[in-house]
């Protein structure tokens, strides 16, 4: 209620880099919103301090700009409950290292649209519906079946929620570890 007045929302998290794509997000939305009836709202959450003139460009053209939630920073508990409480991550970089966002959601349990590039597929497995982060329609459309298509956000936030647990700070200390007495065994 405090971020969207109670409408259902799809978040994006992460800074506004134009590697995080938030100018086809924000198309996507538009699209998707011309598709889906229901006053879905978008919220991104994250520092506008990348925020470029096409990103503005983009924003000022919508026709649903007004659906558009800019939540700035927000702390880690109140992440945790604007994630938990959303209809789902969108989360389209073109690029992207590892991708924290994606683990948060799943362990959120909240459902997944993601890129199909670069780390992303490898993180999320079969958790996540995944488009091509440079095809708009291609984003609108998973999120219009994502929330059109009865149970599928249910079954891909409880996949979310067992990919989620190959990823772990004692799972990484544990690995590291046999690593380090595998080396040691060897001089």
């Amino acid at each position: 209620k405090e971020l969207t007045g109670g409408s259902p929302y799809f978040i994006f998290v992460g800074a506004f880099s134009p590697r995080k794509n938030v100018s086809g997000l924000l198309k996507a939305f538009d699209q998707f919103r011309m598709q889906h009836a229901e006053a879905f709202k978008l919220v991104l959450v994250g520092e506008r301090m990348f925020k470029t003139a096409e990103m503005d460009r983009v924003y000022k053209s919508m026709a649903f700009k007004q659906d558009v939630v800019f939540a700035g920073r927000l702390n880690v508990d109140r992440l945790k409950l604007a994630v938990g409480a959303s209809s789902g991550l969108i989360f389209v970089p073109f690029f992207e290292g590892f991708g924290i966002p994606l683990v948060e959601a799943m362990r959120c349990n909240v459902a997944i649209v993601s890129s199909n590039t670069t780390s992303m597929p490898e993180v999320t497995g079969d958790a996540a519906l995944l488009v091509d982060p440079h095809n708009t329609k291609d984003i609108a459309s998973a999120m219009v079946h994502l929330v059109e298509t009865e149970g599928l956000a249910e079954e891909l936030a409880q996949k979310g929620e067992e990919r989620a647990k190959f990823f772990s700070w004692d799972i990484t200390a544990r690995k590291l570890w046999e690593a380090v007495e595998i080396v040691l065994k060897e001089k």
